[in-house]
């Protein structure tokens, strides 16, 4: 049996087949403790999460600092940092996928520039280097030698 806490605080419990109704809940109950504890631990983590607007002003984290962000009339880009700000066009009909956008860019430099000092000690570039939302891990790696990164 295998009980799962995800990120949003929802609980799924994985069973074989042949476990009766009864044991599960059994199982269950003597882990009510610990689920509970899990729980309380995942909304402590949670508790500072930042709900972004996209105003004038507003900071966003970009390797390690805050930068404040500034909505720019006519600019034809969706987002540019720029001399230690965030312009973002008036026009951008969607400001969170412009950011996500940038920073999976910005990440895909940072990382390919840092494989590269690893490559003379592995012997070996990965195959393919991509930025993805991955659910509950920070990067992934295939048997082809490519590597997703979160």
């Amino acid at each position: 049996m295998h009980i799962v806490i995800e990120r949003d605080g929802t609980v799924s419990v994985q069973v074989p087949e042949n476990i009766e109704d009864e044991r599960i809940l059994s199982i269950l109950q003597a882990k009510e403790y610990d689920i509970h504890k899990k729980l309380l631990y995942w909304k402590e983590l949670n508790k500072e999460h930042i709900e972004h607007q996209y105003v004038s002003g507003q900071s966003f984290m970009y390797l390690g600092k805050n930068y404040n962000l500034h909505l720019v009339e006519g600019q034809k880009r969706n987002l540019i940092f720029k001399d230690g700000k965030f312009l973002l066009s008036d026009k951008s009909l969607s400001p969170r996928d412009a950011f996500v956008k940038f920073y999976k860019k910005q990440a895909k430099l940072k990382i390919e520039e840092r494989l590269l000092l690893y490559q003379n000690s592995v012997n070996k570039l990965p195959g393919k280097v991509e930025i993805r939302e991955l659910p509950t891990r920070w990067a992934s790696c295939t048997p082809a030698g490519n590597i997703y990164f979160n």
